[in-house]
Formats: structure tokens, sequence, C-alpha cells
């Protein structure tokens, strides 16, 4: 999936990976529910996020990607 995304008030088009099952028997109901999985790495200095402090004996306290992950649990009407 394609978007745009805004951090630290600058705003980019990303693509992510989305993953989904299919709409499945809500088991508390009789609605239906599907679940999404979104994943994507980002260079936070993409975002002008530039900040860094060095840290003895470890390099630094930042790193210069940064994951992002998202589970997602969508209900689907079923009227």
């Amino acid at each position: 999936m394609t978007g745009d995304l805004t951090l630290h008030g600058v705003t980019r088009s990303i693509t992510v990976e989305v993953s989904y099952t299919d709409p499945v028997k809500d088991p508390f109901g009789d609605g239906l529910s599907m679940g999404f999985a979104i994943a994507a790495t980002l260079n936070r200095e993409d975002y002008g996020i530039t900040w860094n402090q060095p840290m003895p004996d470890f390099g630094v306290m930042l790193a210069l990607e940064v994951e992002l992950l998202i589970d997602l649990e969508a209900d689907l009407a079923t009227d």
C-alpha cells in the first residue's frame, strides 16, 4: 500500500507491506472481523530527525533506521 506519512512536520510518500486474513466469524457475536499486519522500515533522517547522542562504548543512541509495525483488527458490518 502506498500513502503519505508525516513525521516531525515532513511529509513523504511511502510504500508499506500489508498482509491480511480473510474475514472470520466473531466468536462473541454474529459479526465478521479481519486482521491486518503492516510493516515498513524508515530512515529517520528523511523526516528531519537528525539529533543523536554518542554513547560511551556503544556508538550512538538512535538507530538511523526505524521499523514501523502495525497490527490492526477491523470489525465488518454484516447488515
